[in-house]
């Protein structure tokens, strides 16, 4: 949380105590509009007063011309806020959502890329989110200076260590072609 900006209260309360952020929510004015977006705020969730504290929000807030976004990277909605909390999942970037990713970072070095090797890196990159894909192609970058055939190597080990972490799959490269 970077604190309540742009507001009356502009010096960062309730950086960094979640319960204090919720109830700087509740101190404003119930006809002022506002969208309030709490970042990674899914880690208190399963704390009982915060849990509290946002079901009665909930009733309170929807009256009011306000909303709350928890924008988090993992989705575990305690039961007990299941029905006061709506989920939007955002998918995953389509294959040209990728493709205008990586022309842009190789436009932004000056290079064109060979079409074969273009395709292989957008194929390699499916599946991760955009920031994960900016980050990945980013650090080949910063390893090899530019966007080569040691790109798609890297995406693949990026995805085997998310998988790892996951501790419920398992990550196989492929070693046989179609061919074989």
């Amino acid at each position: 949380m970077d604190g309540y900006q742009g507001n009356a209260n502009d010096a960062g309360a309730a950086k960094r105590n979640p319960l204090q952020a919720l109830e700087q929510l509740e101190k404003l004015p119930a006809d002022a509009p506002a969208i309030f977006i709490l970042r990674d705020f899914h880690r208190f969730l399963d704390d009982i007063a915060i849990s509290r504290k946002l079901r009665n929000l909930a009733r309170k807030l929807k009256s009011q011309p306000k909303n709350v976004v928890i924008i988090a990277p993992i989705v575990q909605i305690p039961r007990d806020l299941s029905e006061v909390l709506n989920v939007l999942d955002f998918r995953l970037p389509t294959v040209d959502d990728i493709a205008i990713e990586v022309d842009r970072l190789a436009g932004a070095m000056g290079t064109k890329l060979e079409p074969s090797l273009r395709d292989d890196i957008i194929r390699s990159c499916q599946g991760l989110s955009l920031e994960r894909v900016r980050r990945v192609l980013g650090k080949a970058i910063a390893l090899d200076g530019a966007l080569n055939e040691d790109v798609v190597p890297l995406v693949l080990s990026e995805k085997q260590q998310t998988i790892r972490q996951t501790q419920i799959l398992e990550f196989y490269p492929a070693s046989e072609a179609i061919s074989d």
